[in-house]
């Protein structure tokens, strides 16, 4: 990967630099025709290096939510607090999560995804290290917030790289009626699988982690653990990763500013003796830096607000939202339930998520099948291409997206809630530990396909901007997730898991079928009523541009 990564580096140049490059250099005009052409001059193994090593980091996000489950119990007992007053440093977490990915996005859309990247994981390192060494619940609870805001982004900044580096499935531009310009990557879907398998494996291997580590060397060694990663991914980062943010480094031939340049390519800069600016060289790159901070705007979190307030985004927004908050639930809940009723270790509590995590790997291998199906049998029944390449803007405006998206839910939703519900009632009854473990395995494949079903709803529905609909979805999900956890606890302690999770149950059943129904029912007319709107919009702006 390294060799991939210096072969890599060397396509973005010192912007400042004096001594010509060593290769032969096209003319301009060939020079511009190739950035016209490609969308990216990185090779598939650089790419491939490229996003194994963001999935390396994205795998922190949820990795530091989930080894911390397992020592929930020691962690009370050695802090000498309770069981309900640690859950909360959990909700804290959700919430840093849920805002953090905003803030830290448009940072990354102005100032490119290096420094970012630099910045949260330094953020991330000195938080677990403080995390390590504390020893007051007070200093716990808003390290794990800084914890959070150092890590919670990395998944965005992650697809954002792959968006950087690969053409989008359906690249277009609003108001144009050039199908020619409809292209369809396969290439995108399975890098975006490479950078996926991060995050999914973390849940599962995760707690295991958690228990070991918390049982055979102490709680405290989770967050040493995780800052001694934390740093190795920073290293990886600062040395190999490239810049890739577009606005930035173009299509990865532009050169690129001091602070969004590899150390690999500074040292392949210095070897080669490019390095060497003149003093006036010196000043244009400090103006330049001193330029670009001064231009830094505070990135606003209210456009993926306005995205939650658009009545179509709403329904789907709402389903994922109480579904991830009772799938945290669950997972906050898993290793205490487990140490109480069973009389469970912590590496014992650690074993007891691999049921889930496999029903989560598994779903999320099966759910592209499952989604790619039900499109395929919408778009025959109603006379459609079945391959978005061959699908016209009117065509696309008339596919019933709604319905072919939400068919899942038919099943989904009843197996989901059935589980959830019985999961509560065998813990009441303390039936043999099997059972619970199984019904995880089905709670979190039905959960892990409906999280995929909306992703992708509300990328058919933003299509020109994914991440920020991305974050409008995080955001409210992370927010549903905080306010459950916060009362997990004191009402698992008032009425039992049984009615605890009745009661999580037909909350999240009433929500998410009230919410299917007005999508299946609305949703497309509220769609096109926005895309049309849209084009009209377009259309007026294109008369007024133009001159009389």
């Amino acid at each position: 990967m390294s060799d991939n990564l210096l072969q890599l580096s060397g396509l973005q140049t010192d912007k400042y630099s004096s001594v010509p490059d060593d290769t032969p250099q096209a003319s301009n005009n060939d020079s511009q025709l190739i950035v016209a052409e490609v969308y990216s001059i990185w090779t598939t193994p650089q790419k491939l290096a490229i996003v194994l090593l963001v999935a390396f980091a994205s795998c922190f996000s949820p990795l530091s939510s989930f080894i911390y489950y397992p020592a929930l119990t020691a962690i009370a007992k050695d802090l000498q607090t309770t069981l309900t007053k640690v859950n909360l440093t959990i909700t804290s977490y959700m919430i840093v999560s849920g805002v953090a990915p905003t803030l830290f996005g448009g940072m990354a859309d102005q100032m490119g995804r290096r420094p970012v990247y630099l910045l949260m994981f330094t953020l991330y390192v000195l938080a677990n290290v403080g995390l390590g060494s504390q020893n007051a619940y007070p200093a716990l609870l808003v390290l794990r917030m800084l914890q959070s805001a150092g890590g919670s982004a990395t998944i965005s900044l992650g697809y954002g790289v792959v968006g950087d580096s690969l053409p989008p499935s359906l690249p277009r531009q609003r108001g144009s009626n050039n199908d020619a310009q409809i292209t369809e990557s396969s290439e995108r879907a399975s890098y975006m699988g490479i950078l996926g398998c991060g995050p999914n494996v973390a849940p599962g291997l995760g707690p295991v982690l958690g228990g070991v580590l918390a049982e055979r060397a102490g709680w405290r060694w989770i967050f040493w653990f995780l800052a001694i990663s934390g740093a190795l991914s920073l290293v990886l980062i600062a040395t190999l990763l490239p810049e890739t943010a577009r606005n930035i480094a173009g299509n990865g031939s532009r050169p690129v500013p001091v602070l969004n340049k590899s150390l690999l390519l500074l040292w392949r800069q210095h070897r080669h003796k490019k390095a060497n600016l003149t003093l006036e060289d010196s000043r244009a790159a400090t103006t330049e830096a001193v330029s670009r901070i001064a231009s830094l705007r505070i990135p606003n979190p209210l456009g993926s607000v306005r995205i939650f307030l658009q009545k179509e985004s709403a329904p789907i927004i709402l389903i994922n939202g109480v579904f991830y908050s009772a799938y945290c639930c669950l997972q906050a809940s898993l290793s205490s339930l487990f140490i109480t009723i069973y009389g469970y270790k912590e590496i014992e509590a650690g074993l007891i998520y691999l049921p889930f995590g496999a029903g989560c790997f598994l779903a999320s291998l099966l759910s592209r099948n499952i989604l790619t199906h039900d499109y395929r049998s919408f778009a025959i029944r109603h006379d459609l291409p079945t391959s978005s390449a061959e699908t016209s803007e009117s065509q696309r405006l008339r596919f019933p997206i709604f319905p072919a998206r939400l068919r899942s839910m038919s099943y989904l939703l009843p197996l989901s809630l059935l589980t959830l519900l019985a999961y509560g009632w065998v813990l009441e009854y303390h039936l043999h530990p099997s059972i619970p473990l199984v019904l995880q395995f089905f709670t979190g494949g039905a959960m892990t396909v409906i999280f995929n079903a909306c992703g992708t709803l509300l990328v058919d529905l933003h299509p020109s901007y994914p991440s920020t609909a991305q974050a409008a979805l995080n955001l409210l999900r992370c927010a549903f997730a905080a306010g459950e956890l916060a009362a997990l606890q004191p009402l698992i302690d008032a009425v039992g898991p049984g009615w605890c999770y009745t009661v999580i149950a037909v909350f999240t059943g009433c929500v998410s079928g009230i919410c299917v129904v007005v999508g299946w029912v609305w949703g497309e007319a509220w769609r096109r009523q926005r895309q049309r709107h849209e084009h009209e919009h377009d259309r007026q702006d294109t008369a007024v541009s133009e001159p009389a």
